[in-house]
């Protein structure tokens, strides 16, 4: 919102944010650090699970791999049909 619209009024600032911003990060460090094993086996295991989910849908929906896949195919396809070419593949991208 800021660049889209620069001029527009804004009445809320945050009071003394020198200091609140970094007594919020050492309040919430302190009380992660008093948290027990459990609670951070339970966050190391759902991490796990939140990443293998992400970078497996990342993996089958990615437009990048797709537009990569294609390339690949029409190098392939050309190098097959020109023999004069070789069988080498520049996969240089730009």
């Amino acid at each position: 919102m800021r660049k889209k619209e620069p001029t527009r009024y804004r009445p809320f600032r945050t009071p003394a944010i020198w200091f609140v911003a970094p007594m919020g990060v050492i309040f919430n460090l302190g009380m992660m650090l008093t948290l027990e094993w459990q609670n951070w086996a339970r966050l190391i295991i759902w991490l796990v699970i939140g990443l293998v989910i992400y970078f497996s849908y990342g993996r089958k929906h990615s437009v990048m791999a797709a537009l990569l896949a294609k390339e690949i195919k029409i190098k392939m396809h050309y190098n097959c049909h020109n023999p004069n070419k070789g069988n080498v593949v520049n996969l240089n991208l730009i």
